[in-house]
């Protein structure tokens, strides 16, 4: 009974989570002090990953995130990209250096109290969370591609948030709607 008890408990919380709606801050913070509000993205759409400074994985990643937007997929959509720091974690100079450092385009937004982060679920840093803003709602979440694992190497032959932004532009749900994503822990 404490068994059948446990599960339906857990069962419950699984969907209530999958089912729940996001709460999306309207303001945020860049990393140059800026704010950066909700209002500015102009498209239904928003690409959210957990970014570590120092992460060699995530250094290996950025030239594929830079190259997401110019992606005809992106493009038609307006989809942006936004990095998600924790506050706290690694100074402002520390990040701003390492955006010179590694040529990252995207904006580069600070999660004050990791809260979101949390709710996206995001744990790994180069993860990734496609939002539906509209609805606040997660449409996938996981790995860019498959093209990174512990080995470091660059050759992917699943896109799956390529697809995933594909699907949601073709008024589908993406056919992969979770993926393992390799990086460091958050």
């Amino acid at each position: 009974m404490i068994k059948s008890i446990f599960f339906l408990t857990f069962f419950f919380c699984l969907v209530a989570r999958a089912n729940s709606v996001l709460t999306i801050p309207e303001k945020w913070e860049t990393i140059d002090g800026k704010d950066y509000f909700l209002k500015e993205i102009q498209s239904r759409y928003g690409v959210f990953i957990a970014y570590g400074s120092r992460c060699p994985i995530m250094r290996k990643y950025m030239p594929v995130i830079n190259e997401l937007e110019k992606n005809p997929a992106f493009e038609s959509q307006k989809i942006k990209i936004h990095l998600l720091f924790q506050k706290g974690r690694d100074s402002l100079d520390e990040l701003k250096k390492e955006r010179r450092d590694f040529s990252i385009h995207p904006v580069m937004l600070i999660d004050s109290d990791h809260s979101f982060i949390k709710e996206l679920g995001l744990t790994i840093s180069s993860e990734v969370a496609l939002v539906d803003l509209k609805k606040k709602e997660i449409l996938y979440q996981g790995a860019i591609n498959n093209g990174i694992n512990f080995d470091l190497s660059m050759k992917a032959s699943k896109h799956y948030l390529i697809e995933a932004v594909k699907a949601v532009g073709d008024k589908k749900d993406p056919v992969v709607k979770k993926t393992k994503a390799y990086g460091c822990y958050l």
